[in-house]
């Protein structure tokens, strides 16, 4: 009982009161400074979340923005990946790739366009492409959740920190209070903004929980999504070298549960579980990630 008050306590100090926040003016003038997605981009997403929607529907889409299948084709023919030949169409880009492969790759740049170009920035950017190709793949060997939209929620997971270091830049008298705010809810809010699904939303909002309480205490539409993000995080760590004793793994006995790994180590599911799917999409990793898994 004394445990469950103090996770009950723990997860009330780090709730923030979004609709407080909404409202503040220092906060709601940041926001609207920071570049939207592209229309298209939206659109794809919100396409995304529909069940209803075919592959083939979500490839119309694209196929129906110039500017969305300008970036594809530039994006797929660039340094980045590997083919050996000229992709000149989006059918055969979606060939090359499939429907979740195209749609990372514009979800990505679409993400990449909204931040600011600095080293700080660039090195989230890195690490979030890169966790959204782990979430995609822990997906996929779970059969839990939605590959392509846990793919999204990677990529998407860290914008928060775009606002804290605006207010910051902006009020740097106030860096000490600032400091204090929940990444995951000023992502939440920025999201929100741009009219990203809910789902999404509450995800992002919630992805620190996993830090001080275990998935009970996580609502039941975000508890896949939530513990999906967090293991993808330890994942990618463990992966680089770090040594799993030194994350944040209180509860990760009880997440790694919840997936039916309790039998597994960290490095069994990144390099055993997590890697053999990463080789199979080699050519659509980040540079960070591809070596990691060559």
């Amino acid at each position: 009982q004394r445990s469950d008050k103090l996770i009950s306590g723990m997860a009330q100090l780090q709730q923030s009161d979004l609709a407080v926040l909404e409202e503040s003016e220092l906060i709601t003038g940041i926001l609207g400074k920071i570049p939207k997605l592209p229309v298209s981009t939206s659109a794809l997403v919100n396409k995304l979340m529909d069940s209803r929607a075919s592959t083939k529907e979500v490839v119309e889409l694209v196929k129906m923005d110039p500017s969305l299948t300008a970036e594809v084709l530039k994006t797929i023919n660039s340094s980045r990946y590997r083919f050996d030949n000229k992709i000149s169409d989006v059918n055969h880009a979606v060939v090359m790739l499939g429907y979740d492969g195209v749609y990372q790759m514009v979800m990505a740049e679409g993400i990449r366009k909204s931040l600011p170009a600095t080293d700080a920035f660039t090195e989230m950017y890195d690490r979030s492409l890169a966790l959204s190709n782990i979430a995609f793949a822990v997906s996929q060997a779970t059969g839990i959740g939605r590959p392509a939209e846990m793919a999204t929620i990677g990529l998407l997971h860290d914008l928060g920190m775009v606002v804290i270091e605006l207010l910051k830049s902006n009020n740097p008298t106030m860096t000490v209070l600032i400091d204090l705010l929940n990444h995951g809810d000023m992502g939440a809010l920025l999201l929100r903004s741009w009219g990203i699904p809910e789902i999404i939303c509450n995800t992002i909002a919630d992805q620190n929980r996993p830090h001080f309480c275990p998935p009970a205490y996580l609502e039941d539409n975000v508890r896949e999504s939530v513990t999906i993000l967090y293991l993808s995080g330890l994942i990618f760590d463990v992966m680089q070298g770090r040594y799993y004793g030194d994350l944040q793994t209180l509860f990760a006995d009880e997440y790694l549960a919840f997936m039916k790994w309790q039998d597994k180590s960290m490095n069994e599911i990144g390099f055993e579980v997590v890697a053999p799917l990463l080789k199979k999409r080699r050519d659509l990793l980040p540079p960070l990630l591809r070596e990691i898994v060559a």
